[in-house]
């Protein structure tokens, strides 16, 4: 079997997630409907460009490390973003969003964590938001290709990693990954993360997945 080679950082090409459809979430244009994502991904429709929230362009970034992810609605699921309700916002917008588009928006007294597949990255000037699953980042042929990591930020947390924080990505791309969410000279803890007991990471139909698997069994 071929080995599928991973692109360079910054240069990420989307393939088909499940069903066919690919999850990146673009900007908007003058009038703030969502626009092209990465690499030519059709983005979902929202708020987002130069048009909207009083001339502010919430998505606009110079560099990684400046994007944050939110739910396009104000409510998400339970305050969760989804697959097909999310974009990327400038870190320091992330309040001017809620007062522009969330102000009279009572929404519904749930909680349900952030799906750790979705992230928000810089390309091309502007905040995307996109699901890993989805990415190069998450290319397989085989379960030796993966490797575990507590969420996509740029830096993993200290101690005992929660089940629902981990994802699965190419063990290869991890410094990818770090191209597109680290800012400049940031440095991570210098700690150790430990993954939850059963935990590991699998590749299945050529995509890196999280599997918890019982001792012994």
């Amino acid at each position: 079997m071929q080995e599928r080679a991973l692109l360079p950082a910054l240069g990420l090409v989307l393939v088909a997630a499940c069903g066919g459809e690919v999850f990146v979430s673009g900007t908007g244009g003058a009038g703030g409907a969502g626009g092209q994502g990465a690499a030519g991904a059709t983005g979902g429709t929202g708020p987002g460009g130069s048009g909207g929230g009083g001339g502010i362009d919430f998505t606009a970034c110079s560099g990684p490390g400046q994007c944050a992810l939110r739910s396009v609605s104000c409510c998400g699921q339970c305050g969760a973003a989804t697959p097909g309700d999310m974009i990327g916002v400038h870190h320091d917008f992330l309040d001017d969003y809620a007062a522009a588009y969330c102000a009279n928006v009572a929404c519904p007294g749930c909680f349900m964590p952030q799906d750790p597949n979705l992230f928000s990255y810089c390309e091309a000037g502007h905040c995307v938001a996109a699901d890993v699953r989805a990415l190069e980042l998450a290319a397989c042929n085989s379960a030796a290709d993966c490797t575990l990591r507590w969420g996509l930020e740029c830096c993993e947390g200290c101690g005992l990693a929660p089940a629902e924080g981990l994802v699965a990505v190419n063990a290869n791309a991890v410094g990818m990954l770090s191209a597109l969410v680290c800012a400049p000279d940031w440095g991570c803890p210098d700690c150790l993360v430990q993954y939850p007991p059963g935990a590991m990471a699998t590749c299945s139909a050529g995509r890196c997945e999280v599997v918890f698997v019982t001792p012994g069994g």
